[in-house]
C-alpha cells in the first residue's frame, strides 16, 4: 500500500510539474511538498501520521521535513529532508547552494541540513521534484526495477552527491544529479531490498547504521509526545532524547510511517 501510494503521487507531481510551465502557473516546491503532506494526511491511513510542529520554533525550522520510517519492533530510522523542485527552463535545480537567514548570520542551507542530521543521528537527504521528457534508462535509472520515466517526479539522493554537485561545476542539473547511483525514485525508500534490510534489523537498534554512506542511528522506539501527536496531529514540544537543544535546528514538517513487519 505504501508503495503503490507514493508512485501515485510520485506521477502526480510529474503531470502537474509539466502543466504548470504549459498554463504558467506558480507551483514551487514549497507547495508541492504541502500538496504530498495533504494527500497523505487526508488519506488518513493508520500506518501515515503527520504531524504539524511547534510554531513556536518556526524561525529556527531548518529541514523542509523529517521522516521516521520503521516500527517499533524493528526501530525507527530518522530522514532529514531538503525538497528542491526542477527548473524546466534551464533543467537545473537553482537554489541548491541556497543560503537561509539574514546576514551576517546566514548559512548554507546544505551545512544546516548536515548539522542537523549529524547531531541528531538522522539521514540526511535531498528531494527532487521533476518533470524531465528526455530522461532515458541507460542515463538517469539508477533503480534495479523497470524503467518508468514517470517514477523520476519524485527522486531522493544523499547529502552526499548533492555536495559533490555544488562543487562541480556544471553539475546541478537534472542530467548530472540523476546519473549517480544513488539518486532514486521515492518508492525506493520502501520496495528496494537495501532498504528493507535495514527498516527488518540488519541494522540492530540503538547502533548505528551505514545509508548509501551516510550515518544514522536506529531509535528503539517512538518518544511519548510522539505518541500523543499521532492521535491529534499537533506535536507540542520537541523532544530532548531525540533534537538537541544545542544546534537549535528544527523540522518544518514530520511524518510517521509505519512498516507492516512483513515489508
Amino acid at each position: 500500500m505504501i508503495q503503490k501510494k507514493f508512485e501515485e503521487i510520485t506521477r502526480r507531481i510529474w503531470t502537474d510539474i509539466n502543466l504548470s510551465k504549459r498554463y504558467s502557473i506558480s507551483y514551487g516546491e514549497e507547495t508541492i511538498t504541502d500538496s504530498i503532506l495533504l494527500d497523505l494526511a487526508k488519506q488518513n491511513y493508520f500506518n501515515i501520521r503527520i504531524l504539524q510542529t511547534p510554531k513556536l520554533l518556526e524561525a529556527l525550522q531548518g529541514t523542509d521535513w523529517e521522516w521516521y520510517v520503521g516500527s517499533n519492533t524493528n526501530g525507527w530510522i530518522r530522514y532529514a529532508i531538503q525538497a528542491k523542485k526542477l527548473n524546466l527552463t534551464t533543467n537545473k535545480y537553482e537554489s541548491l547552494n541556497y543560503k537561509v537567514g539574514k546576514p551576517p548570520d546566514d548559512e548554507y542551507q546544505l551545512n544546516l541540513l548536515r548539522k542537523f542530521a549529524s547531531t541528531n543521528g538522522a539521514v540526511p537527504l535531498y528531494n527532487f521534484y521533476n518533470y524531465y521528457p528526455n530522461a532515458t534508462k541507460v542515463d538517469h535509472w539508477q533503480c534495479s526495477k523497470d524503467f518508468d520515466r514517470e517514477l523520476l517526479g519524485w527522486t531522493f539522493t544523499t547529502l552526499t552527491n548533492v555536495e559533490t554537485a555544488i562543487h562541480t561545476k556544471g553539475s546541478r542539473t537534472f542530467d548530472k544529479i540523476h546519473q549517480l547511483k544513488n539518486t532514486l525514485p521515492i518508492r525506493c525508500l520502501f520496495t528496494c531490498p537495501y532498504f528493507k534490510s535495514m527498516y527488518q534489523g540488519q541494522t540492530s537498534i540503538g547502533s548505528t547504521g551505514n545509508f548509501l554512506g551516510e550515518t544514522f542511528r536506529k531509535i528503539a522506539t517512538l518518544p511519548k509526545q510522539f505518541i500523543n501527536a499521532k492521535e491529534v496531529g499537533i506535536l507540542d514540544k520537541f523532544p530532548e532524547e531525540l533534537y538537541s537543544p544545542q544546534i537549535e535546528i528544527y523540522p518544518k514538517r514530520i511524518a510517521i510511517i509505519e512498516l507492516p513487519e512483513d515489508e
